[in-house]
């Protein structure tokens, strides 16, 4: 399929997230990178357009000298949505159009000719599709009807079954100079869920616009995101009849330039998340969601909709065993959590109704498999037959959505379910089962400052914000000692202590990996993967409880690290240096995402070896950010013999804004400044 436009026509996803080993949400927004539009506009109202465009005079020349490196530019990209509310149903009538003009400057184009428009079957319905070719010469060439193919879309890594679908086709013959219209319509099904609008797209544009005609009895909350230096023309009319026609215009487009590294896409480009609250109708209002507590209402109405759950017996059972012998609350909770963890396969479902119902846990029980929302649900369910109190299921948005509940109260902020306990301090543990290396004392990474909606009973919640997890609970630590022998060797051994996300991030490999890799992956922890170094042995503690300190015990050689000069031999005392990237504004725009707050903490401990003198060591430094968001310190000291080198480095923050960019490249200098220092010593 074409790949070169970005589709950022969203359409929900039900919650489900995880990709093993490490724990990565499945984003809500799914931009899906592809030549594809989600073109929504009304085949009636553009094929008169068609012919008008065709006739245009188009200054190829112009367009090619303009856009250089584009193999195409976007003439006129108009997204339209009309609102009614259907007099007999007393439902709101809702259609998305989208009307496309492209045109190719490169010969390359040709092989972008496949095209394809999703949707989820569920959620909206093609009501009419065209497509036409505007070949150089003017002829027009315009796909029948049955050029137009419904498949199912391809299946992702982190997705067992959905209802997603395409609409596919193929110009066939693309070509510079060639144009593509393509237009087609789409009826929303589901009102709660609309909907999300993007200017930009993988080509330069023009001109786009979306325009948004509804009925005054109509309350539509609209949230303009990233649109501040945009240069976006507004405009709101009403007629007389009582429709409001509100129109965003944006001209020159920028084509989207993605940049590795940075914090969610939605928080960059300029778009519009247009929320229904309400709608009149026969004198009466009828309410859709407006605030969190209609968002609760709405979730907790799929939760009531699980089927009956009086088969209880095996999970009973099973709960019954599990917990024999366990005195507290806590063991309980940690036995039933790791039991869920590993007998029960996360597979995630996206199917309709299903991505959001949970199933009943007697059949996640039977079945020994579920997504996010029944490996919660039953989680629950056993923590409660246990009775471990206040256990509830919670949904939440990841960081990939960048939308706090209670900012925008609407389905499209949540895309995954956990199961929270509140702690007799405070607090809440967190038990997310979809992925086998997580404890339960520190939440899932990616939803850390994300809102989390509990459950605490028919009518009853809690929106509660999730604190990022300190510094100081995500740690690397290694302490090693080493000395050098005659003959150019340094032996030397070390333990490598790792705490909270750290040891999560590593853990599932540790477990898995076959023992020729694993291997590698050891020494690629413990010593940087310097191919001149050798891994002797290693011993790996703690393991196999989540929530336990990871340690690694090893022992290592290398030679030829000392620089003989004379009588004076120089060596750096820091075998391995640790880096922090520096970002420079002329590279990157956008602010740069850390997956969490970080403590590395390195102590070497260079005994100084028989016939040896220390002739000079180095002064350590330190820098301090002056908001506290980052601080390193070196120090260099000698104690019997010894050389003792202390390296520490942390930061406080989840994102890093280019305001930040210049402060941060000096605490990377710092750092940078300190491992480059040698030590020399004189043989006696």
């Amino acid at each position: 399929m074409n790949k070169l436009i970005l589709n950022f026509h969203i359409r929900i996803v039900k919650f489900d997230t995880i990709k093993k080993p490490k724990i990565t949400l499945h984003s809500l927004l799914n931009f899906k990178y592809s030549m594809t539009k989600k073109i929504v506009f009304s085949i009636l109202i553009y094929s008169s357009l068609i012919s008008v465009y065709a006739q245009k005079e188009i200054d190829l020349k112009s367009y090619q000298q303009k856009f250089k490196n584009d193999m195409g530019v976007v003439l006129n990209h108009t997204q339209s949505v009309s609102i009614k509310v259907n007099a007999k149903t007393g439902e709101l009538d809702i259609f998305e159009t989208d009307h496309e003009d492209i045109l190719y400057l490169q010969n390359s184009a040709r092989f972008y000719t496949d095209q394809s428009i999703s949707l989820s079957e569920f959620f909206e319905s093609i009501e009419s599709i065209s497509a036409t070719l505007i070949k150089a010469d003017g002829k027009k060439v315009k796909l029948k009807s049955d050029a137009f193919r419904t498949v199912d879309s391809p299946p992702s890594s982190w997705v067992f079954h959905d209802d997603d679908k395409e609409v596919v086709f193929d110009f066939i013959e693309l070509r510079e100079g060639y144009r593509t219209i393509t237009d087609y319509t789409k009826k929303v099904k589901r009102p709660e869920f609309f909907d999300v609008f993007h200017f930009l797209g993988g080509y330069p544009i023009e001109k786009s616009v979306i325009k948004i005609s509804f009925p005054s009895s109509v309350k539509i909350n609209f949230h303009e995101r990233a649109f501040k230096n945009a240069g976006i023309i507004k405009t709101d009319l009403t007629d007389k009849k009582g429709t409001r026609t509100i129109t965003w215009e944006y001209k020159d487009v920028p084509a989207y330039k993605s940049e590795s590294g940075s914090t969610t896409i939605s928080n960059h480009i300029p778009h519009i998340v247009a929320q229904i609250v309400s709608y009149e109708y026969e004198g009466e209002t009828k309410k859709l969601i407006g605030s969190v507590e209609e968002l609760h209402r709405f979730y907790q109405e799929f939760l009531l909709l699980k089927e009956d759950e009086s088969n209880r017996r095996e999970i009973n059972d099973v709960t019954r065993s599990l917990i024999e012998g366990k005195t507290t609350e806590l063991e309980k909770m940690d036995t039933i959590y790791k039991w869920v963890q590993t007998h029960i396969k996360y597979i995630a479902f996206e199917d309709g109704i299903n991505g959001y119902v949970p199933r009943p846990c007697s059949m996640v029980m039977k079945n020994r498999f579920g997504d996010c929302k029944d490996m919660s649900n039953l989680l629950v369910e056993m923590l409660a037959f246990a009775e471990v109190k206040n256990a509830y299921v919670a949904w939440v948005g990841t960081n990939d959505i960048p939308y706090q509940m209670s900012e925008i109260p609407s389905p499209l902020t949540c895309n995954h379910v956990i199961c929270v306990v509140v702690k007799p301090e405070g607090g809440y543990y967190y038990l997310d089962a979809t992925g086998s290396e997580m404890g339960y004392l520190t939440p899932p990474e990616a939803i850390q400052e994300k809102e989390i909606l509990i459950h605490k009973g028919t009518g009853k919640f809690e929106l509660y914000k999730v604190p990022a997890v300190e510094a100081d609970k995500n740690y690397f630590k290694t302490r090693i000692e080493y000395t050098y022998i005659e003959g150019d060797s340094i032996r030397g051994k070390g333990i490598d202590y790792l705490g909270g996300y750290e040891r999560e991030s590593r853990s599932y490999d540790l477990k898995n990996l076959e023992e020729s890799d694993l291997y590698d992956y050891v020494k690629d922890i413990c010593l940087g993967g310097r191919n001149r170094f050798t891994l002797l042995n290693y011993e790996i503690k703690n393991l196999e409880n989540n929530n336990d300190e990871l340690q690694l015990e090893y022992s290592f050689s290398v030679d030829n690290l000392l620089i003989q000069n004379g009588n004076d031999y120089y060596l750096n005392p820091i075998l391995f240096k640790p880096r922090v990237t520096q970002f420079n504004e002329g590279d990157f725009v956008y602010d740069r995402a850390k997956e969490h707050h970080r403590t590395v903490d390195y102590e070497f401990r260079f005994t100084i070896p028989q016939g040896y003198q220390l002739k000079h060591l180095p002064q350590g430094n330190k820098y301090d950010h002056k908001d506290g968001l980052f601080t390193f310190t070196s120090d260099f000291r000698v104690e019997n013999n010894v050389v003792i080198v202390s390296l520490q480095y942390q930061y406080h923050l989840l994102v890093i804004p280019p305001s930040l960019f210049n402060d941060w490249n000096a605490f990377s200098d710092s750092i940078n400044l300190a491992t480059t220092q040698n030590i020399v010593l004189t043989k006696m």
